[in-house]
């Protein structure tokens, strides 16, 4: 799914499941939609996908992408401050070898992927690792009242539980 347009970020992590595991995600880096009316350096551009890694290396290429962009951004210019100026002008290549460098290994081709749907997950539903989630609708991003309160009552009865608040299209 594509629900959080993976596309539109810094760094995007695509899960590649095969057989209904996980066998690692393709990496996409360079995206971000912003830009300053009236900077031509400033332009919205779509993340590329440069790779695929096992699960046990994402935090080892979170790192190196991260550490790219703090030690390659554009420190001078905020509004020019973006990783996915640093891909735009120094391009994918510059990017896939540092990452290498940095990470200690090189990453691999791409594995092929297709989103099917582009649906927000709500309701109960079952994660590739068996276990259950429930997505929740919360309107205008507020929760308040009522869900307020529910969800206080969910986080001290149920002390391991985590709450996730990703951004989804309404």
């Amino acid at each position: 799914m594509n629900d959080l347009d993976v596309f539109t970020n810094d760094l995007g992590l695509i899960a590649i499941v095969e057989n209904d595991q996980l066998v690692g995600y393709n990496l996409a880096v360079g995206g971000g939609m912003g830009r300053s009316h009236g900077n031509e350096q400033t332009f919205p551009r779509l993340a590329d996908v440069i790779g695929f890694f096992t699960p046990d290396k994402i935090v080892d290429v979170a790192k190196a992408v991260l550490t790219i962009h703090r030690d390659f951004g554009d420190r001078t210019d905020r509004k020019h401050a973006r990783l996915k100026y640093v891909v735009a002008e120094r391009g994918v290549e510059f990017i896939r070898n540092e990452i290498a460098q940095r990470a200690g290994f090189a990453l691999a081709t791409a594995k092929p992927y297709q989103f099917t749907t582009t649906s927000d997950l709500l309701g109960w539903r079952k994660a590739v690792d068996g276990s259950w989630f429930l997505g929740l609708f919360v309107e205008t991003g507020r929760v308040k009242d009522a869900q307020k309160i529910a969800l206080r009552q969910i986080a001290d009865k149920f002390q391991n539980i985590e709450f996730r608040c990703p951004p989804i299209k309404t």
